[in-house]
């Protein structure tokens, strides 16, 4: 189900009616401008060149690709009837809450939570959500210790993402923390769940337990700042002799997740909407 919103001008490099009166110059115009964007976003991204070694196309290519997907989904943004405001500042997706069976399928899982948001879970095999994870590992061939590539994470999310297509931006100390809140709240307008993909010890409630680890979030109050996660982790620790997991509903903030994503020693991303 869709949630009405304000409409959402940060979304978009050029003004509305740039888009609205598209001709084949503007087009020429709007895309090129999109195309310098990713060329300075992507320049030095390690993900991205990974994944244009595996398209076996050049980056330059890639771009182009990625610049074109971005330009088409502005357009679809625009032609449709603009969501409204139904919960006052509050940005959500329907998140279903999975915790992880093993220590290594945070990707899968993570994936499979976002898939249930926009409503397309239905699209992977499998009758039961444990068969649906296997089934998402394949599709984004985790290696053998369990890593998951994050160009792989979105790609296996595209596999079945009916109306919207996912993308990975990499998050650093230059990426400005309004520019972050901008792409998860328009992501959440569209139920396509953002993933983290985390250092947790700048996370409040791992209380400085690190892990590198992808994590689903399923609201913004793009007020407050306050964000709710549906973690999958399933790791577990003591508190006042009761053992607990990391995983469940967590309620974190902007800042938290700001810090999660810009300063771990290796480089982190968020994928999301593309836009």
């Amino acid at each position: 189900m869709k949630k009405v919103l304000v409409i959402i001008l940060c979304l978009l490099l050029l003004p509305l009616n740039t888009y609205a009166n598209s001709n084949s110059t503007n087009d020429d115009y709007i895309l090129k401008g999109i195309i310098e964007e990713y060329t300075e976003m992507y320049k030095n991204c390690k993900e991205f060149k990974k994944e244009a070694e595996a398209m076996k196309i050049s980056v330059d290519e890639l771009i182009n690709i990625k610049a074109m997907k971005a330009y088409n989904i502005r357009k679809i943004m625009l032609s449709k009837n603009m969501p409204f405001v139904t919960a006052g500042d509050l940005r959500y997706a329907n998140v279903k809450l999975i915790i992880q069976p093993n220590d290594y399928y945070c990707g899968p899982t993570s994936a499979l939570q976002a898939l249930y948001a926009l409503g397309d879970e239905g699209l992977v095999e499998g009758t039961t959500d444990a068969k649906k994870m296997e089934q998402l590992d394949k599709d984004m061939d985790c290696t053998v210790n369990g890593q998951t590539y994050v160009y792989k994470l979105a790609g296996g999310l595209n596999k079945y993402a009916s109306e919207y297509t996912y993308s990975y931006y990499p998050i650093s100390k230059t990426t400005k923390k309004t520019a972050l809140k901008d792409k998860i709240s328009n992501s959440l307008t569209f139920d396509v769940a953002p993933i983290l993909h985390a250092e947790t010890k700048y996370l409040g409630y791992y209380k400085q337990k690190n892990y590198y680890h992808f994590i689903a979030v399923s609201s913004i109050n793009v007020s407050t700042n306050e964000i709710v996660v549906k973690d999958c982790n399933n790791q577990t620790y003591s508190e006042n002799g009761v053992k607990k997991i990391y995983g469940g509903t967590r309620t974190t903030n902007l800042d938290e997740i700001y810090d999660c994503l810009v300063n771990s020693t290796n480089p982190r991303y968020l994928i999301c909407l593309t836009q």
